[in-house]
């Protein structure tokens, strides 16, 4: 098929103009190179644009329509439903059909990219005036990835799947080493897309935003609005800095150290030695709760783990204090570990 180019993001032109960039300022907006939504929400969302809609008591779907073909995906009207065609349903509808469900995301988003650089469409994000981004220039990790029994396993089952549903179209999957590389580009550059509430209810690869590294003191954020992924500053800073030197946290900045730092090395390869990372001060006061002396107010951190009162005023924690302390800490460590940041099911 003939090459074509296409610019999906998009930088502020009116940062050029301005000696400091304020917080709050939108400094790049993409559309993704490839999207799938979260299985768990296929009947309440439209597979395209992620709109949520109501379920009636019945189950049926009060203003999405269902697709034709499969009837498994859902969409607002026929202008989402012809997007998300073109979008990749259009290589997924069959399969869906003859096998009867929906696969798990990654294998989604993983189809999605396949069939698109089978186009060979050259694709691009426009970061800077005299600077493009396309899916070539997303860093692989491909030695770390091979020696990552869990994700070579994945990759395997999830080639698999993907496989089985572009045989119904006569396309060939890449071979180990392209798939790898691919899968690779995957782990390490999507995004969780969220709604309003901030939940998890899809994944986008984005060519753009995918040049942001990551600091656990960022300088900027990202939102989302239907598909579009929009970052925003959260500091100011001055207009003259490169966009690539702007940074996101890759991982909730609240959590533990030790946490960030697993799932960093785990999902992204590389070790964080940020101030952050390195100092337990930030630890320790993550982990104190405040002296609950009122006569007089103290509100000074006792460290329960190591401290038997508090070192400001010698007030003594009670056990039932103390087992209330715990029992938090246990409720917020197992929210953590549901909350962890990956790629997609």
């Amino acid at each position: 098929m003939s090459s074509f180019l296409v610019a999906r993001a998009s930088i502020n032109s009116t940062l050029a103009s301005s000696e400091v960039i304020k917080s709050g300022t939108v400094v790049l907006s993409c559309k993704p190179f490839a999207y799938t939504l979260v299985k768990d929400y296929a009947r309440n969302h439209c597979d395209c644009c992620f709109r949520k809609t109501e379920i009636n008591v019945t189950g049926e779907d009060l203003k999405l329509s269902r697709c034709g073909g499969c009837q498994l995906v859902w969409y607002c009207d026929r202008s989402c439903q012809k997007k998300g065609w073109n979008d990749g349903h259009r290589w997924e509808c069959k399969g869906f059909k003859k096998f009867g469900k929906l696969p798990p995301a990654f294998s989604r988003l993983l189809l999605r990219v396949i069939t698109k650089l089978q186009l060979k469409s050259d694709i691009y994000d426009r970061i800077s005036p005299n600077s493009n981004r396309r899916f070539d220039d997303l860093m692989s990790h491909y030695k770390e990835v091979r020696e990552d029994a869990m994700r070579m396993d994945h990759i395997y089952t999830s080639g698999k799947v993907v496989e089985s549903l572009l045989s119904l179209h006569d396309i060939s999957i890449p071979n180990e080493a392209e798939l790898v590389v691919i899968c690779g580009r995957i782990y390490v550059n999507t995004f969780s897309i969220t709604d309003p509430e901030l939940h998890q209810i899809g994944s986008g690869l984005y060519l753009g935003a995918s040049i942001f590294d990551h600091s656990c003191e960022p300088m900027a954020t990202a939102s989302f609005q239907s598909t579009t992924i929009y970052i925003r500053n959260i500091v100011d800073y001055p207009a003259n800095l490169p966009i690539q030197k702007v940074t996101i946290s890759y991982q909730d900045t609240l959590k533990p150290s030790s946490y960030r730092i697993s799932e960093l090395s785990g999902i992204y390869y590389f070790i964080c030695q940020c101030e952050r990372c390195s100092s337990n001060a930030y630890n320790s006061s993550m982990r104190a709760v405040l002296c609950q002396n009122r006569k007089p107010v103290c509100n000074s951190e006792i460290q329960v783990d190591v401290d038997d009162c508090c070192p400001e005023c010698k007030y003594s924690l009670d056990e039932t204090q103390i087992s209330k302390i715990k029992e938090t800490e246990d409720m917020v460590r197992g929210k953590l570990h549901e909350m962890q940041d990956v790629v997609c099911n």
